[in-house]
């Protein structure tokens, strides 16, 4: 590692994979030594040294309650998303697995802006965004495709169509209304490609309805966030069956997944408890 001369400079090593080794006489554990080397007749001053402890989960969350058909982890499949050194890990425990450089790393490494029980987002120096659902659906550049190695072609082909033409929401006006108005919104139809999810906001505290309608053959997992609402237990009902896979973000926006496949118009009711 070559060094610029005449000024302090910072220096991060990564050991992520330590090299196991016990010392024979204290009996602790060791990741290793560490040792530096000048070139020439150069000076070097070593100001202080600091051991950060990288090693932490953002997310880990047991068995998932994905059901079919876009249940294609195998079971007590765990979704995990940890920062191991210059890497941000997300996996989906024998489904897949990422390894996301940080900004510690390259310039162009990512930042986890977002992590919860449903997904992740991430954000490079560039501006580029990145958001891996748990369910495997990835959104990189505007494509959306699905991570996992065994989906079916249809079921990939299913995603392109309805990233491509997004349903249509129908809200009455006492509960909210549609937001159309994010970056991400090319179709003008409350959907965020760059996120793949549905943008709604609710006029009430305690309760928020609305209809999704498809467009194409069907509509597979759509994820709703919902602005407005009050704090609680969101209680979600599609058509009488109860949802429980749903996220509170940090700004007060619910992320709701409906995980399920829409082949018609279908109510979708929160109730705030």
């Amino acid at each position: 590692m070559a060094l610029p001369a005449g000024r302090w400079t910072r220096v991060l090593l990564d050991f992520t994979e330590p090299v196991s080794a016990r010392g024979p006489a204290s009996g602790v554990d060791q990741a290793g030594v560490l040792t530096m080397a000048v070139q020439g007749e150069a000076s070097v001053y070593c100001d202080d040294v600091i051991v950060i402890n990288n090693d932490f989960a953002f997310v880990d969350v047991g068995e998932l309650s994905d059901r079919p058909p876009v249940n294609f982890a195998p079971a007590k499949s765990k979704w995990m998303i940890r920062q191991r050194g210059f890497q941000t890990i997300v996996e989906r425990a024998n489904a897949f697995r990422l390894a996301l450089k940080t900004s510690d790393a390259t310039a162009e490494g990512w930042t986890c802006v977002e992590a919860n029980g449903l997904r992740a987002q991430f954000v490079s120096a560039s501006g580029a965004a990145w958001t891996i659902y748990a369910d495997g659906r990835s959104v990189r550049e505007g494509k959306l495709d699905s991570l996992f190695k065994s989906v079916e072609p249809a079921y990939r082909k299913a995603l392109a169509d309805q990233h491509a033409e997004p349903g249509t929401l129908e809200v009455e006006e006492e509960f909210g209304r549609v937001n159309r108005e994010s970056k991400g919104d090319l179709h003008n139809s409350g959907y965020n490609t760059e996120r793949a999810v549905y943008l709604l906001h609710s006029a009430q505290k305690t309760r928020f309805e609305f209809k999704m309608i498809p467009k194409t053959r069907q509509i597979v997992n759509p994820t709703f966030e919902v602005t407005g609402l009050g704090k609680g237990n969101p209680v979600i009902l599609v058509e009488g069956q109860l949802i429980d896979r749903y996220a509170w973000l940090g700004d007060g926006r619910l992320l709701v997944e409906i995980p399920l496949e829409l082949r018609r118009g279908t109510t979708v009711n929160i109730s705030m408890k």
